[in-house]
């Protein structure tokens, strides 16, 4: 597929329903947040939290309130992100039902074992050997 921005054949490079590439959506992004720094954080954390996971950002900081500002299995305080309070939100594939907040080690841990629980399983016998 060609990016109607940048003119180049950039195969599957393309976020879904788009006709510009990732890198020109990647750049036209950073440039609108250069201008206006302040304005996209809370507006672009609050339109994915509901795009992505059907949830507020009331909901959100309400969870974040709940497992006490940390990692709802490893208990860490940083997120391993630069707002260090921007947990990973948790949720099941198939149903879409969040889980909770998770950092970004625990996060990826889980997700590199495809959040399947005979997986974990298997790590923490291996573990224990």
């Amino acid at each position: 597929m060609i990016c109607r921005r940048c003119k180049k054949e950039k195969g599957d490079r393309f976020y879904k329903g788009q006709k510009d590439c990732k890198d020109c959506c990647n750049e036209m992004v950073k440039a609108a947040k250069a201008k206006k720094p302040n304005l996209y954080s809370k507006i672009d954390k609050a339109s994915k939290l509901r795009r992505l996971y059907s949830i507020s950002i009331e909901q959100y900081n309400d969870m974040l309130i709940k497992q006490n500002y940390s990692c709802a299995i490893c208990g860490a305080k940083n997120s391993g992100r630069k707002d260090v309070l921007s947990f990973a939100v948790d949720h099941c594939h198939t149903t879409n039902k969040v889980r909770g907040l998770l950092c970004m080690k625990c996060n990826t841990a889980i997700g590199k074992l495809q959040h399947d629980v005979e997986y974990l399983k298997k790590a923490i016998e291996y573990l224990t050997i």
